[in-house]
């Protein structure tokens, strides 16, 4: 949906995440790709890769396109959305691809039309039953939400076009009583507008989980990490260097109990340590987890928390500290009725400004209704309420939207 933030973001290198960070949920896919005779879209093959092209289009109605306090100005939204997944399978090599864009045209607001694209590419190789490989690359051409906590407030001003490109390498062990996940993860954030050159952003990750199976579908980990932040510029619009060394660990459990419950929970604490020494260091709690949930099998919950440092710009911060979470559901209705419901809150918490913290509170419904293996209805409502210390950043509005979804 136009109006919402980037899904990009909220999995950007976790604790080392960026200010594009949104209010999106994680959805569980489980349901949208249970098996469905006569409604199973068409694929075409090419060189082995499995492909499924399709198209979206949809209308959107939202209430309060910039997310002010007041003169609010609704407009329709006109999007289309083609997309073309693949996928290569061989019995120890799994490469799956996804090549997508998005055409959004407002009706009496031409200024806020914005042309977005991407392309993924994530590449699974196993070793035996013990070990596993894992590369994941992508590219997105994106923008930055009216509604984003640092947003540009400024209307005459189209919205900020952004380069977001990332690469993330894992390695898994699974062995009888022990495992290990070793990750690195690079992301560079580059938006187009020379102003917002100091939002320009390169974050690397690195962490290592240790487990030690308690059960045979219980196991305790730990998970230290480390994060650096380096911006492009020397100092941003504050005069301020806000690159950064981000530290800590996670503690907690990983479960699969049965094939109806799986996640994991973790807590801990990080350390955030300033280049610039007008910022004091500081230690916080760091928590992370998600829990799915299939109390039946057409019927999927997922539970989301996270919490930790992000990167800020803003003026008066010396750090930001991001607090969320969100519940969702998933039900088949129907077996071409899908319906999905979800509600999130998100803290939004600046270090050293006592006046610019930020609560968010977004409820969202869907359905989808599959007319056949080619067409798919689509209605969703979805409600967003930010409020905050200072009265320009509050809102609220109501996003409506109808599309249609067309496969092969």
């Amino acid at each position: 949906m136009p109006g919402a933030g980037p899904v990009l973001a909220l999995s950007i290198l976790c604790l080392g995440a960026t200010p594009l960070m949104g209010q999106d949920e994680q959805r569980d896919m489980s349901i949208m790709s249970l098996p469905r005779p006569g409604y199973e879209p068409r694929t075409l093959t090419a060189g082995g890769f499995l492909l499924v092209p399709s198209l979206e289009a949809d209308a959107t109605y939202n209430d309060n396109i910039f997310a002010t306090p007041d003169r609010r100005k609704g407009d329709t939204v006109f999007d289309i959305q083609p997309r073309l997944t693949g996928e290569l399978k061989r019995s120890t090599f799994d490469l799956k691809t996804d090549l997508h864009a998005d055409l959004i045209r407002y009706a009496d607001t031409p200024r806020e039309n914005v042309n977005t694209f991407g392309a993924k590419a994530d590449a699974t190789k196993t070793f035996g039953a013990s070990q596993t490989l894992n590369a994941t690359v992508t590219f997105d051409r994106t923008y930055e939400r009216r509604s984003d906590p640092e947003a540009d407030f400024d209307r005459s001003l189209p919205p900020a076009l952004i380069n977001l490109a990332t690469g993330d390498f894992s390695y898994a062990y699974k062995g009888g009583r022990a495992g290990v996940i070793a990750r690195v993860a690079i992301s560079h954030l580059d938006y187009l507008p020379t102003v917002d050159a100091d939002r320009d952003l390169t974050t690397y990750r690195a962490s290592v989980r240790g487990l030690l199976n308690v059960t045979q579908r219980v196991a305790v980990y730990i998970e230290p990490f480390v994060n650096r932040r380096d911006a492009r510029l020397r100092v941003d619009r504050n005069g301020i260097n806000r690159d950064t060394t981000t530290s800590g660990a996670l503690a907690g459990l990983s479960f699969d109990i049965t094939n109806r419950l799986q996640g994991n929970i973790g807590a801990g604490v990080f350390s955030s340590d300033p280049d610039d020494r007008r910022l004091k260091s500081f230690t916080g709690l760091a928590a992370s987890g998600r829990l799915v949930w299939h109390p039946r099998v057409r019927t999927t919950v997922v539970a989301d928390v996270f919490r930790g440092d992000v990167a800020t710009i803003r003026n008066g911060a010396i750090g930001r500290i991001d607090t969320r979470a969100g519940v969702s559901i998933d039900q088949e209705a129907r077996h071409n009725l899908i319906l999905h419901a979800g509600v999130a809150i998100d803290n939004i918490h600046y270090r050293g400004s006592i006046d610019h913290d930020q609560r968010y509170i977004s409820g969202t419904a869907e359905a989808r209704y599959l007319m056949n293996r080619f067409l798919t209805l689509i209605l969703n409502t979805t409600y967003t309420h930010r409020g905050a210390d200072q009265q320009v950043d509050r809102f609220h509005r109501w996003q409506t939207q109808l599309g249609i979804r067309f496969a092969y």
